[in-house]
């Protein structure tokens, strides 16, 4: 978004190009080492406490806690209407900041 802002969404692309296969080899490389790594499961996998079988349900568990917690409050404060001032890029009466015309109340999407 900033790129855009600045007229430069060829830059802006390239961050998400690079991004993109950065992550794609972060994730190629766990798969391949945990495919190789299937000895130690298969050497190990009797020996595991009871309590680490339900470990993921737990974890599954806290986190849509926390998410049904936390989730209101910040859908409440999306919906509220916020005063926002004019980029730091424009020209005219909206860069000084006690200029009315540079507060506009804009709602999030």
């Amino acid at each position: 978004m900033i790129a855009i802002g600045l007229n430069r969404s060829g830059f802006g692309l390239g961050l998400i190009v690079a991004f993109s296969i950065g992550l794609a080899a972060v994730l190629i490389g766990l798969g391949i080492g945990l495919v190789r790594a299937r000895f130690l499961v298969d050497r190990f996998g009797d020996r595991t406490p009871r309590w680490s079988r339900a470990l993921p349900l737990v974890s599954a568990g806290i986190v849509t806690v926390l998410g049904g917690r936390y989730y209101p409050q910040r859908a409440a404060h999306l919906l509220e209407p916020q005063v926002s001032r004019a980029p730091p890029f424009s020209t005219g009466c909206a860069m000084h900041p006690t200029c009315s015309a540079s507060r506009v109340i804009r709602y999030q999407t």
